[in-house]
């Protein structure tokens, strides 16, 4: 999706085969659904088998043939990786599966030069500081600190946001209207921390 805005543009639409990609059968909306609510971007969903089907060769295809086709084309790496799928199987794959839309009026919106897509691309959860300044997120632990590298202090049982920038692969937290960087600290198994040095 990065990649499409950013040589594109913003799409005014995404066709998709499931709605869970977008709510969750619970009927809560998923991080996904959230993002492209963010961005604006319309959710269209496939109602006719014809339809689903051809979504779904796609991703058959895609997923029985592409790893089949990184060992034939000698891919090492995620940067080659990235770069091969990219610039090559994109194209295959459209080839194969693209159909002309009955409208042909181009449905991007142009990205401004300012737009900052790491606050778009991320997950929000709510979490509680726990002793020693620090919150847990997805088994491991953190410090929040400030911009002059001082540890953000705050009361064991504070209630806080917690957001991964799913772009940058990094962890923040967001507390009073601040997002703060965040330091590992150690991990988190069955409410039990353990500290790790981390340099």
């Amino acid at each position: 999706m990065e990649l499409l805005i950013k040589k594109k543009g913003i799409p005014l639409a995404i066709y998709s085969n499931k709605h869970t990609i977008y709510k969750s059968s619970e009927g809560n909306i998923t991080s996904f659904g959230v993002m492209m609510d963010k961005l604006g971007i319309e959710m269209i969903f496939a109602n006719t088998s014809q339809a689903k089907g051809l979504i779904e060769r796609y991703n058959s295809t895609a997923q029985r043939r592409l790893p089949n086709d990184i060992v034939r084309f000698n891919i090492k790496d995620y940067d080659q990786l990235n770069i091969w799928f990219n610039d090559f199987y994109i194209k295959y794959l459209n080839e194969k599966f693209a159909h002309l839309p009955v409208d042909p009026v181009y449905e991007f919106v142009e990205l401004t030069e300012n737009y900052d897509l790491n606050l778009v691309f991320t997950i929000s959860n709510t979490r509680k500081i726990v002793e020693g300044n620090m919150f847990s997120y997805n088994g491991y632990c953190y410090v929040p600190y400030d911009k002059n590298g001082k540890v953000v202090k705050t009361k064991t049982s504070t209630e806080i946001t917690v957001l991964y920038f799913v772009l940058e692969n990094k962890v923040r937290m967001k507390y009073i209207g601040i997002i703060y960087d965040c330091t590992l600290k150690g991990t988190n198994h069955k409410n039990r921390q353990v500290l790790i040095n981390v340099k």
